[in-house]
């Protein structure tokens, strides 16, 4: 089962409930900043040449460099390469957190994947990448992250919802069967349905299947459902759903990937 891969990490979901309720937005950073991390100098070239117009870029390029770095300069933004030596991968990233807790993580790896792609949240980053990512793709990343939204890949959505939703409920076999039930009362019969699979971390290709309409069908009744339940998107109404305490919800007509597209990597707005 999905959920049985976070059996070692759900201990730690708590860290990234608190996350998203922007807890760290009360700490002092430096908005010129930006650091970029990693151990190859053609990286950190590629990454802060898109930016460079925009902030003052520091480099590190190995951990303890990183973590004097963070402490100096408290930077808005940092750029990890997650294989930084010295770092332990994911379980180097709390230490770097607490060099500077109000600082937006984006992290990219060298070899994604879903497992590492959840832990790399519930340690509190905003946003995981691929290791190879085009200039203005990146720069767009950075915009999200800087307004409080997670920025991962369409992908992702379902694992990290699963991974909260067994935190929330001690479910260790499977979603609510009988999620939010209180905030379907507003929706139509078609749109309660519609709710219900993107509770379970369905895809619109997967709900349109299920209930035999075209895939622009299910986003016309996502973007309703997000005006009435008043949410952000589809990855707030999934928590909102699954009845996960700390999640914050607020309207929006943003895109990126909690739209109703639920394709590709994007914006998840906090």
């Amino acid at each position: 089962m999905l959920l049985r891969r976070y059996d070692r990490i759900i201990p730690q979901l708590l860290p990234l409930v608190r996350h998203m309720n922007c807890q760290r937005t009360c700490e002092i950073v430096d908005p010129a900043t930006l650091v970029v991390a990693s151990a190859v100098a053609e990286t950190r070239r590629r990454w802060s040449s898109p930016l460079a117009r925009t902030f003052v870029i520091r480099e590190a390029a190995d951990h303890l460099a990183l973590e004097d770095v963070m402490t100096e300069f408290r930077p808005q933004i940092l750029l990890l390469d997650i294989a930084l030596p010295g770092l332990g991968r994911v379980e180097g990233l709390a230490a770097v957190q607490n060099a500077s807790p109000a600082t937006r993580l984006i992290v990219f790896s060298d070899r994604e994947s879903e497992n590492e792609g959840v832990a790399v949240l519930v340690a509190g980053a905003m946003g995981y990448c691929p290791h190879v990512f085009d200039p203005a793709v990146l720069e767009k990343a950075v915009e999200t992250v800087i307004k409080g939204e997670l920025w991962i890949k369409r992908a992702l959505v379902p694992a990290l919802v699963a991974a909260l939703a067994w935190y929330a409920g001690g479910q260790a076999n499977t979603l609510s069967q009988e999620p939010g039930r209180h905030h379907l009362e507003r929706l139509t019969q078609r749109q309660r349905q519609v709710a219900t699979a993107v509770a379970r971390g369905e895809s619109n290709k997967e709900i349109a299947r299920r209930l035999n309409v075209t895939e622009r069908t299910v986003k016309g009744h996502l973007t309703e459902m997000f005006r009435s339940v008043g949410v952000a998107g589809r990855m707030h109404l999934a928590l909102l759903l699954n009845n996960v305490p700390g999640a914050r919800f607020e309207s929006s007509d943003s895109g990126g990937a909690d739209s109703p597209q639920g394709n590709g990597a994007g914006a998840l707005r906090q």
